[in-house]
């Protein structure tokens, strides 16, 4: 054995010393900095250190490109679920219609603010009203402030007789697909519910909102403020055609009162408040305004 300073390299004063930690019994040692293996060895520390910053950004940008990859391929997971790209408040199909002019309709959306915000407030607020009233526009308007700031969770604007968009059966998959865009961890608790059942679009409504909605919102945690209210804006819903559907869809959105990480809020219009009340509680009184009611429903419903 020898001892630590025998076991430095060095040489002139143009090179730091370099002490060397460990079994000293398998260093090659050099007589002088004019040594040729001494030579060698700094020759290639030297090329080691020059080199060292583009081998450091090459495997960054390695990295960077599985990233890139690994995005591509949730996106491409996410791709797989049947959803409905007309559905949505911002969609095309609804580019023509009116949201409220400023200044108009400021008690209703006002009283839908404060809803929302409320941590002790019913879980589903269900706008009602005849007809031709302006619900729609108002469904609209409320939709895209809570997109501009950043609490849509997802919208689906119902159409009595328009195919896909009248009927339920992609209503918790669209669901699923624009919860997706809320944030990177509820974009990678949807794909991985998608990849854990791939069927999933053919299981019941049940099992999606369960797997789509509840357990990726439930995963959030501190991905998003603390307590913060996501919300889903449902327009029409009494105008889906099946109407044990719709039951069981008003019955599935009470259990978002369990949901611990987030304030889910459910935002409804329909015309058919009596008919849902068949299937829900009141806890609440229906705060009637000038062209329709707005009820604040807390739900408990055994399912």
């Amino acid at each position: 054995m020898v001892d630590k300073p025998s076991a430095t390299l060095s040489s002139d004063s143009s090179h730091d010393h370099i002490p060397i930690d460990g079994n000293h019994s398998t260093i090659v040692k050099f007589t002088s900095s004019v040594d040729p293996g001494y030579k060698c060895v700094l020759q290639r520390l030297e090329q080691c250190i020059q080199t060292a910053p583009n081998v450091v950004e090459r495997r960054k940008v390695g990295a960077s490109g599985n990233n890139e990859r690994s995005k591509l391929y949730s996106y491409g997971t996410l791709g797989k679920l049947p959803h409905i790209a007309g559905a949505s408040f911002n969609s095309r199909r609804l580019h023509h219609e009116p949201i409220c002019l400023n200044g108009t309709r400021e008690d209703v959306l006002h009283r839908i603010r404060l809803w929302t915000r409320d941590p002790e407030s019913a879980c589903i607020c269900w706008l009602s009203g005849m007809a031709g009233t302006g619900m729609s526009t108002i469904a609209r308007t409320a939709a895209r402030q809570f997109y501009k700031d950043k609490q849509l969770g997802a919208s689906f604007f119902f159409s009595r007789g328009a195919g896909e968009l009248a009927k339920t059966a992609k209503l918790f998959t669209t669901f699923a697909y624009q919860l997706a865009r809320l944030n990177p961890r509820a974009h990678e608790a949807v794909c991985a519910a998608i990849s854990k059942y791939e069927d999933i679009s053919e299981h019941s409504l049940r099992d999606q909102w369960k797997h789509l909605i509840q357990q990726p919102l439930s995963c959030l945690g501190d991905a998003i403020t603390q307590r913060q209210s996501v919300v889903i804006v449902i327009d029409a819903l009494d105008e889906c055609e099946d109407e044990d559907d719709f039951k069981l869809i008003i019955r599935l959105f009470s259990q978002a009162k369990d949901l611990k990480s987030v304030h889910l809020r459910i935002f409804i219009t329909g015309q058919r408040l009596l008919f849902a009340a068949d299937c829900m509680t009141y806890q609440k009184p229906i705060i009637t305004i000038s062209y329709c009611m707005i009820s604040l429903i807390r739900l408990s419903v055994r399912i």
